[in-house]
């Protein structure tokens, strides 16, 4: 409902939805999908999972399973084509394996998400977790490090794809001197050449990629 009113409001801009937990999309996912059909609404999903691992998740007390966040992903694609799909992962949670690390990277080969952020565990002081027995350091940084080059080359893969393409996009921001900062309708960030007002769109040819963002020029 929210959504609806602000997307109702006069203007050409762009929304963007943030972070949201797989146990809240759960309850209302036809509707939130419908929600997003607007024009104005990014086709952005920042979906944390944390872990492809079901018994990481009742570890932590996540209360939703690796198939409820696919369930979920595979609802926003089959209504939104081009979707962009940031997701989360926790790497060492106590009872972290080696067999746990595998399921999580093989649940980011089958999901391919454009995005992921990748944070070790640390204890917090209060929850149960910070009394258990985590895994060791350099274990740790041996599953982060396979991990991150898991996701990086998954996402290198998906941007190099759109070399060639002419989109619509919207400056959002100065980047480094000499650039601005614009996003697609899918929310994927391009640095093109040149100052750009913010608020402003223009149609960028995409002439390259890497894992984190996308090159144009204003055609």
């Amino acid at each position: 409902e929210l959504l609806a009113a602000i997307t109702a409001i006069p203007g050409d801009f762009r929304l963007r939805v943030g972070m949201s937990d797989p146990l809240a999309v759960l309850p209302i996912l036809d509707d939130l999908v419908d929600a997003y059909r607007s024009e104005k609404v990014f086709k952005f999903l920042h979906l944390p999972v944390q872990s492809g691992d079901d018994g990481i998740l009742a570890r932590m007390g996540r209360d939703y399973a690796v198939a409820d966040f696919e369930g979920i992903v595979r609802a926003f694609r089959a209504a939104h084509r081009g979707l962009t799909l940031s997701t989360d992962v926790i790497v060492g949670f106590p009872g972290e394996t080696e067999d746990t690390v595998d399921a999580t990277i093989a649940l980011l080969e089958r999901v391919r998400p454009d995005g992921v952020n990748v944070t070790r565990f640390s204890p917090r002081p209060g929850t149960p977790a910070a009394a258990w027995e985590a895994p060791v350091g350099w274990r740790v940084k041996g599953w982060s490090r396979r991990i991150v080059a898991a996701k990086a080359r998954i996402a290198r893969e998906i941007n190099e794809a759109h070399v060639g393409r002419t989109v619509r996009v919207l400056a959002t921001e100065p980047g480094k001197p000499g650039t601005a900062i614009a996003r697609t309708d899918a929310y994927k960030q391009v640095v093109l050449p040149g100052t750009h007002a913010v608020g402003t769109f223009h149609d960028a040819r995409i002439v390259g990629a890497t894992d984190v963002d996308l090159a144009g020029v204003v055609t």
